[in-house]
């Protein structure tokens, strides 16, 4: 039986459907998680959803990277504008149906023009100054 009570997990995701509508790449990730009652989740979860528990408690994550040339299609990066730092908070939850998926609390990027893209588009992207630096083997995020 699998630790995590579920659908097996594979090393590899499964194929993307075609058409692929945008690609993307992410480096230099930082992953943070928070253990919390899921009770104190639960409400800030859409509706039809509950917590995803794992080792008897659900998580909070703070989620930090690079995305690098992103763009419409496959392979087709859009200059400049395709790569900003993101920030997100993300929560982890099951719907109704028995799906595990990830409700974003928090989506912020440093690129202006992606934040009003996003949010034509219906994707809830805020502005913030976000710096990263890579050294040695750290990564920072501010």
């Amino acid at each position: 039986m699998d630790r995590l009570d579920g659908p097996r997990l594979w090393p590899r995701p499964p194929k993307l459907p075609r058409p692929i509508l945008m690609d993307q790449r992410w480096e230099n990730l930082a992953f943070l998680h928070w253990r919390v009652p899921s009770e104190a989740v639960a409400p800030l979860l859409p509706a039809g959803c509950r917590p995803d528990e794992f080792d008897g408690s659900s998580w909070v994550g703070l989620i930090g990277f690079e995305m690098v040339d992103a763009g419409l299609g496959y392979g087709c990066p859009v200059p400049y504008f395709g790569t900003f730092d993101e920030i997100n908070v993300r929560l982890y939850s099951i719907d109704a149906d028995g799906r595990r998926g990830v409700f974003f609390r928090s989506l912020e990027a440093n690129r202006f023009a992606v934040v009003i893209g996003t949010n034509l588009a219906r994707i809830p992207y805020r502005w913030a100054s976000i710096t990263a630096e890579v050294r040695d083997d750290a990564i920072s995020y501010r």
